[in-house]
C-alpha cells in the first residue's frame, strides 16, 4: 500500500475549488456562516429567553458550519499544494486489530469524498472488463442497493447524462451534486466519459472502491 504512487486529480480540485470559492453550499460543500440574531434591549424575560433561543441555535449551526469549512479548506489547501506534484505516497499503519489505516486526516484515501475524489493513481492502467467499474460508479451515484447487473445497466443508460456532466460539470451541477458521494461520481463521470471515446486503449487511474469493511 505504501508503494502505490498517487497524483491529484487536478479536473476535480478546479470543480471543487471554484464551488467551494464562491461560497456555493452544494455537493456536500459548507455554505457560509449565517448572521447572528441580535437580542434587543428592554424586553420581558419570556421575549429575552426566546431570542436567546435563536440566537444559541444559530450559533450552534455556525459552529458546525465553521468546522466543516476548515476541514474542506485544509483539504482543498493540501491538493493545491500537490497538484503540479509528478506523484507521491501514503504511509499507513495497522492498529492491534490489523486493521489498516493512512497517516494524515484530510487528504488521504480513506478521507472523506471530497478527500478521496480528488485523489487517482499516478500508474493508469487500461480497463479490460468495465462491469465493476460501472458498478462503481453507479454507488458512487447512490444505486448501492440493487444488483450488479442492474448497477452496471444504470451507468450504460446514463451515458449521454454522464457524458454531458463530465464536458461541463458548472453548468450541469443538477445531474451529479446529489448523488450519494457527489465528487467521487463526478470523478468517476470525467474519467468514464473518456474510456467511452476509446475503450481498448484509454488508460485509467481512477480509484475503484470495494467493500473495506475492515479498514475504515
Amino acid at each position: 500500500t505504501q508503494v502505490v504512487p498517487y497524483c491529484v486529480d487536478n479536473k476535480i480540485l478546479d470543480v471543487a475549488w471554484q464551488l467551494f470559492t464562491t461560497n456555493k453550499p452544494i455537493a456536500g460543500l459548507p455554505g457560509l456562516l449565517e448572521k447572528l440574531p441580535t437580542i434587543p434591549d428592554g424586553l420581558e424575560k419570556e421575549e429575552k429567553v426566546k431570542y436567546l433561543s435563536k440566537y444559541f441555535e444559530a450559533k450552534q449551526r455556525n459552529d458546525s458550519l465553521t468546522g466543516k469549512r476548515f476541514n474542506v479548506a485544509r483539504t482543498l489547501t493540501i491538493a493545491q499544494e500537490y497538484k503540479d506534484v509528478d506523484h507521491f505516497y501514503f504511509s499507513v499503519f495497522i492498529d492491534f486489530r490489523g486493521r489498516l489505516y493512512y497517516h494524515g486526516d484530510h487528504f488521504q484515501p480513506q478521507s472523506t469524498d471530497l478527500g478521496k475524489a480528488l485523489l487517482q493513481f499516478k500508474s493508469k492502467k487500461v480497463i479490460e472488463n468495465n462491469f465493476f467499474y460501472f458498478v462503481h460508479g453507479a454507488n458512487c451515484l447512490g444505486a448501492d442497493k440493487v444488483s450488479y447487473q442492474e448497477r452496471y445497466n444504470i451507468i450504460k443508460n446514463k451515458r449521454v447524462e454522464i457524458q454531458a456532466i463530465a464536458e461541463d460539470p458548472i453548468h450541469n451541477i443538477d445531474l451529479w451534486a446529489n448523488a450519494d458521494s457527489p465528487f467521487s461520481y463526478l470523478a468517476f463521470c470525467i474519467d468514464v466519459a473518456e474510456y467511452w471515446k476509446d475503450p481498448e486503449n484509454y488508460e485509467s487511474g481512477l480509484r475503484i472502491c470495494c467493500d473495506a469493511s475492515s479498514s475504515g
